[in-house]
């Protein structure tokens, strides 16, 4: 008998690492607010309480210099602080990521492998993740890994990395790029799928 391991992948192409600045709608910020860091999530799902945006809303309110992009049908219905932009269901999300320079998981519980992890590292952007799910094994060493529920812990974690001299951030944007390309490419798991028919 044979045991093979497929993993997850994003279920996307690997984004372009670019930065936009300028194509993001205004309301997503300015030039006197950066780093940008977008969470998505989806309010209306089963999932609601297993995002625990009440967690990375706290955290973010520990964070006046820092911007949130909160994003996902019914965000904008939130109560948020004046450094959040909850933007709600959006159909072009890869278009924001350029713009930001950190992507952050707060799930709670129940997250498998988390696409917007996966997602925003493709796209070059620091991960920060709570430690639920496969979080760990996706950041890897790029990026951080909280307890959950823990507002106090996500905000050091943000604020770390937000407040790290541009050029450095960029290398480990580049580092999580790196890991999603070599362990969790589209192009990988086919190559796992295709072994698993092979003759012994």
């Amino acid at each position: 008998r044979r045991i093979f391991a497929i993993v997850s992948t994003t279920s996307i192409p690997i984004l372009a690492p670019m930065k936009v600045e300028a194509s993001v709608d205004p309301q997503c910020g300015g030039p006197d607010w950066t780093p940008i860091t977008p969470k998505t999530g989806s309010l209306f799902h089963a999932e609601t309480q297993m995002k625990d945006h009440a967690t990375f809303l706290s955290a973010m309110a520990k964070l006046p210099d820092v911007i949130g992009l909160l994003v996902g049908a019914g965000t904008e219905q939130l109560s948020v602080p004046a450094n959040v932009r909850a933007l709600g269901l959006s159909r072009q999300v890869e278009r924001l990521y350029p713009a930001a320079d950190l992507v952050v998981s707060s799930s709670a519980f129940g997250e498998g492998f988390s696409n917007v992890l996966a997602e925003g590292m493709s796209a070059g952007l620091v991960p920060i993740a709570t430690d639920v799910g496969d979080a760990r094994s996706i950041v890897g060493e790029t990026g951080r890994v909280v307890a959950a529920r823990d507002p106090d812990a996500l905000a050091a974690a943000v604020g770390s990395e937000a407040r790290m001299p541009e050029a450095g951030r960029q290398a480990r944007g580049a580092l999580a790029r790196a890991r999603i390309e070599k362990l969790f490419s589209i192009e990988r798991a086919i190559d796992a799928t295709a072994r698993l028919y092979q003759p012994a």
